[in-house]
């Protein structure tokens, strides 16, 4: 297991969350952009409704991020974000973005922030544990369990609507277009 998710299941120290939130700040922020990017890449007027589902489900998430950070008294300042420390977190928030720019296939497109979502599961399902072991259980929004049971019940939804709707109409255009054997 990671050192990171060990940290999670096994810290309590509020002082330690600070920099995971802090270094975090800049991803957690530019994923509404990717988002919002991202649908306006989508053409495919099946996949679109999608993509802006999906948006609409996730926008104010940064709003609360922010909250969260007030609440845990978190440095995320310009200088913090841009610098030295969180370079790692704003390369791979970038190359995420290019990947969104890059894809040449609205399947792709709507992947991408699918595999985010459920790479997020992992996190949000030890990161609001850690901040009950340290107390915040009640002010949190962002790092809160009704975010993290939100999360899960939206991806499980999303997963069957995706399979049961949309799913057979993408399956045959890819057997169309001979993308899929």
């Amino acid at each position: 297991m990671h050192t990171f998710f060990k940290f999670l299941e096994q810290g309590s120290r509020i002082e330690d969350a600070n920099t995971f939130v802090s270094g975090s700040a800049f991803f957690i922020l530019a994923f509404q952009d990717m988002l919002r990017i991202n649908e306006a890449q989508i053409t495919d007027g099946l996949l679109l409704p999608i993509a802006q589902h999906h948006r609409q489900e996730d926008l104010g998430h940064d709003i609360w991020f922010l909250h969260d950070i007030q609440k845990l008294d978190a440095d995320c300042d310009a200088a913090l974000l841009f610098g030295e420390q969180f370079l790692q977190t704003r390369d791979t928030s970038y190359a995420i973005a290019a990947e969104i720019y890059r894809a040449s296939d609205d399947r792709i497109r709507l992947v991408i922030p699918l595999v985010l979502e459920a790479a997020g599961h992992v996190f949000f399902s030890r990161a609001y544990h850690f901040f009950n072991r340290a107390g915040y259980t009640e002010r949190l929004k962002y790092f809160s369990k009704e975010h993290f049971s939100l999360k899960t019940w939206r991806q499980t939804g999303r997963s069957q609507c995706i399979l049961s709707h949309w799913w057979p109409l993408c399956k045959s255009s890819c057997q169309e277009r001979s993308l899929l054997r």
